[in-house]
């Protein structure tokens, strides 16, 4: 009986060792696992959060750009309000000057207009349109002719008032559109962003 008392205790200190062992490694499987599964919560509540962060950035760049809108909308419809407003203005105030002119007696109207004045003015016309834009082809001789041809203290006080009218024209325009854009840039200043 000693041989097998000593045999179950071979037997039952054997199968207690595998069972330790299978313990042992049950447990590294169980803290591996633990850790892996840690480690990938971990990363995707990271993941995660920066996925928030990053849609909450593009929601406000959203709302922002939906406000430059709305601002520019209402800047465009105020503008286009006051454009119309002055243009009518200015039309109404060149009215009386282009009936004045028309107007002249007959022989002021009819009076010839130096050649050599004439020649000057058709010289200033010619630097100010080279100087915004490349004489075409063939200009130069129409130029020429136009400032060859006899002209009336009439024609050239008709012309200066319409030289002067679309001046006045050019001048409003470029200042409504200056207006447009500082008013557009001062609403559409962006917002502060707290991070």
């Amino acid at each position: 009986m000693n041989k097998q008392r000593g045999f179950l205790e071979a037997w039952a200190i054997k199968w207690i060792a595998y069972g330790v062992i299978a313990l042992v490694i049950a447990g590294l499987i169980g803290v591996a696992v633990y850790k892996a599964n840690h480690w990938c919560n971990t990363v995707c509540k990271d993941e995660r959060a920066a996925r928030i962060a990053a849609e909450q950035v593009i929601k406000e760049a959203n709302a922002e750009t939906q406000r430059i809108r709305i601002a520019w909308a209402q800047e465009s419809v105020e503008a286009q309000k006051v454009a119309i407003e002055l243009e009518r203005k200015r039309r109404e105030s060149f009215k009386p000057i282009r009936a004045a002119a028309q107007a002249l007696p007959p022989a002021v109207s009819a009076a010839p207009f130096d050649g050599g004045a004439a020649r000057v003015l058709r010289d200033a016309i010619d630097a100010a349109n080279a100087a915004v834009a490349p004489t075409p082809p063939g200009a130069g001789e129409a130029s020429a002719s136009a400032a060859s041809a006899p002209s009336t203290v009439g024609a050239v006080t008709e012309w200066s008032v319409s030289c002067a009218d679309q001046y006045s024209e050019v001048a409003s325009q470029l200042n409504r559109v200056l207006d447009f854009y500082e008013n557009l840039r001062a609403k559409s200043a962006p917002l502060e962003h707290t991070q």
